[in-house]
């Protein structure tokens, strides 16, 4: 499983997407993507990992290689680092809520 985001400038829109592949073959098995207007590039990362979370429904968790393109997603949802963004704060909240 893979997830990204980015963005164009701040609190522009932003695109985000999430990919699972099948290894060792990396085969494409599903793929989503969205945009947003108003996001920060760190939101759309997390819109990305929220999107990858709609893609793990009916897999067994224990199988997957996460890859992630945000640093500061994964070490904040990992709880390495602090989330003090109000906005990524409530991203975070999602994401574990899910995980």
């Amino acid at each position: 499983m893979s997830f990204d985001g980015s963005a164009r400038v701040k609190r522009g829109g932003g695109a985000y997407s999430a990919i699972l592949w099948k290894l060792p073959e990396w085969r494409v098995l599903k793929a989503r993507s969205g945009y947003a207007e108003g996001l920060t590039v760190n939101e759309a990362e997390y819109h990305g990992l929220l999107l990858w979370l709609d893609l793990l429904e009916d897999l067994d968790p224990q199988l997957l290689v996460i890859c992630g393109g945000s640093n500061l997603v994964i070490r904040e949802v990992r709880g390495e680092i602090d989330c003090e963004a109000p906005g990524l704060t409530l991203l975070r909240q999602r994401a574990l809520e899910r995980l």
